[in-house]
């Protein structure tokens, strides 16, 4: 099959091994994130964080940037883009167990060397939590 006979998230599915569903979600989040808000993700741990990406990508681009220098510092990132909202809007927001324990694996995955964050990552690969 050619590239001009199938769609593209047929063609990159094939080329990835992701499911064409995974390659459309992936394309359409990064169609609708900001530049500015990429920039500053960059080298985080939300920067592969899909589902936080996701929710970031539906907020408009001016509140995308907001969300996206709260969940780049360094001191006390929120847990996610729903904390994130909320600590803008002014409003508390109820950690459930989920936030607080991506909170401590967020600290643990900055605290961590380069040399973890592989054997992280390929732990996660070997159980197939990640592609």
């Amino acid at each position: 099959m050619t590239r001009d006979s199938q769609s593209f998230s047929a063609w990159a599915a094939a080329l990835t091994g992701m499911s064409e569903r995974s390659v459309e979600r992936y394309a359409g989040i990064g169609e609708r994130l900001a530049p500015t808000a990429i920039d500053w993700l960059r080298g985080t741990p939300f920067a592969s964080i899909v589902a936080e990406l996701e929710a970031l990508s539906k907020l408009p681009e001016h509140r995308q940037r907001q969300v996206a220098v709260i969940l780049a510092r360094a001191e006390a990132p929120p847990a996610s883009v729903r904390a994130a909202l909320a600590e803008i809007e002014g409003r508390a927001v109820e950690r459930d167990v989920d936030d607080a324990h991506l909170a401590k694996l967020l600290d643990a995955w900055a605290r961590a060397g380069a040399k973890a964050r592989r054997a992280f990552l390929e732990a996660l690969r070997e159980r197939g939590e990640i592609a």
